[in-house]
């Protein structure tokens, strides 16, 4: 389990700052008239542009594009304008899976992260997220049991 970017496995985390690549926004959250790709250094910001670009929020998803932290991001993706949870919720696991895939493969040193993780379980573990973690704490002991865990682990799926 990680946290954040905290430990050996921070690459992992969608707060994670790394060397920016070029996120491509996909076709199929973009609406027309939106920008296709966006220089990012944080995957909190892929995942907030797409959110954005689902709402069809137009104004978030610029200010999302000159975003300095992971928290900013994360902010922002709250404030998204005509915001439909039930849209959202289709959604997020392939806008996990998407920013994911190019982080890993995009960034120099990323896929070599990935690949010496083996076949470990990797999820995020927090005590405060059940969407995106597994509810609980890096380092309380029900961490390394996946039946303990208490979250849907979305970008893990």
């Amino acid at each position: 389990p990680f946290y954040r970017a905290k430990g050996p496995w921070s690459a992992f985390s969608n707060f994670h700052i790394h060397t920016p690549f070029e996120f491509e926004v996909p076709e199929w959250c973009r609406p027309d008239g939106f920008p296709t790709t966006a220089r990012l250094q944080f995957a909190e910001a892929a995942i907030m542009l797409c959110k954005a670009a689902l709402m069809q929020d137009r104004a978030t998803f610029d200010a999302l594009l000159c975003c300095e932290t992971p928290a900013d991001a994360k902010q922002l993706g709250r404030c998204v304008e005509q915001f439909d949870s039930d849209l959202w919720d289709a959604a997020v696991c392939s806008v996990a899976a998407a920013v994911v895939e190019q982080k890993f493969r995009k960034v120099p040193g990323l896929r070599e992260v990935l690949v010496d993780s083996g076949s470990k379980l990797l999820a995020e573990a927090t005590r405060n997220d059940r969407i995106w973690g597994i509810g609980i704490d890096v380092d309380d002991a029900r961490a390394k049991q996946p039946a303990e865990w208490r979250g849907s682990t979305k970008v893990h799926q």
